[in-house]
């Protein structure tokens, strides 16, 4: 009966042994009538709970790119100051760049030849425009000259509204430009006797060299 109790328990011993990690405690078992034979007793360990940190990074506008923020916005701020004081001069050149018949509806043509233009020099207007009969190709030009008279400018948040008025051969035209502070973009709408004519260009200072 002890040696069976001997081999039951060298039995439990090698089972054990295999298992043994750091986390262990290591025992004794006295045997009836034998020596104290060790045993492995495995106690769990609890570890503290991990933290996790939730980091947030925001990224600053480094001194570059403040500087290059204002100097963008100063360029935009001279541009549109620069164009109300030609404006206001009452004397530049319109150079369109398309045209359109819009009463009735035509197509938009573009305008290659570059000495077209609508002069204004304080009270008397320059036109040398071509015009475009609704789908077809039926293209003309007008040209003359013509004192002013309604000259009106209407100052609003994105840039300017300019109204005239022209009479030539006893016959009346009238003239919108709509002209943008923010990307220099001008429309002049020209009303003639015969149709109604939308061309978009920009403004300048300076004749072309084509000019007379």
């Amino acid at each position: 009966m002890k040696r069976l109790l001997y081999f039951a328990v060298s039995a439990l011993i090698v089972g054990t042994a295999t298992a043994q990690s750091p986390d262990s405690t290591t025992m004794n078992v006295t045997i009836e009538g034998g020596a104290a034979v060790p045993t492995t007793t495995i106690v769990p360990v609890s570890e503290p709970p991990v933290k996790i940190v939730d980091t947030t990074y925001i990224r600053t506008a480094s001194p570059k790119a403040k500087g290059r923020r204002a100097r963008r916005a100063r360029q935009s701020q001279t541009f549109a100051m620069r164009l109300d004081s030609l404006i206001r001069s009452q004397n530049f050149l319109f150079y369109p760049d398309t045209m359109q018949e819009i009463e009735p509806s035509g197509v938009r043509r573009n305008i290659y030849a570059q000495y077209f233009y609508l002069g204004i020099f304080t009270d008397t207007a320059e036109v040398h425009l071509p015009t475009s009969r609704g789908s077809t190709e039926q293209v003309g030009i007008v040209n003359f000259d013509s004192p002013i008279s309604d000259w009106k400018i209407m100052t609003f948040d994105t840039g300017w509204s300019i109204t005239f008025r022209m009479l030539y051969d006893s016959k009346p035209y009238f003239a919108r430009l709509v002209i943008s502070s923010v990307t220099g973009e001008a429309v002049l709408t020209l009303v003639t006797p015969k149709l109604t004519m939308r061309y978009i260009g920009q403004l300048t200072r300076k004749r072309r060299l084509f000019d007379a």
